[in-house]
């Protein structure tokens, strides 16, 4: 590699990671812990029922209206089909951009159990 690989790996993972963040934001439901209790040794979890980012931050009531409908402009702008399949390929791609040879000036030295000398072993 040319040793420019760094930059365009560092510019393929933030498009990766802004695919991520959509796909995760509204279309990855989570069951937030709302309580636990304990019964002597067993631990009882109650959850919330399952919601996005999005859906929850909607509910929250937080937002203005101007907020609340770019908000809903991106999320019909999405398709989350296109979007998994623009994260499989943003890895793809990163993974090609991958060194595999090492960083000149640093050497790490790894002992596997075959490689020991008698000098170690004694």
């Amino acid at each position: 590699m040319c040793g420019c690989s760094t930059k365009e790996a560092l510019a393929q993972l933030n498009r990766l990671y802004q695919s991520v963040r959509l796909y995760t934001n509204f279309f990855q439901p989570v069951m937030q812990l709302q309580r636990k209790s304990r019964h002597g040794a067993r631990v009882h979890k109650v959850y919330d029922r399952a919601r996005t980012p999005y859906q929850r931050v909607l509910d929250q009531g937080v937002l203005s209206l101007e907020q609340q409908e770019a908000l809903a402009k991106q999320y019909h702008r999405l398709n989350p089909v296109k979007l998994l399949d623009q994260i499989n390929q943003d890895l793809a791609r990163l993974w090609d951009l991958a060194d595999t040879k090492p960083i000149s000036g640093s050497s790490v030295t790894v002992l596997s159990e075959t490689t020991r000398t008698t000098q170690d072993l004694l």
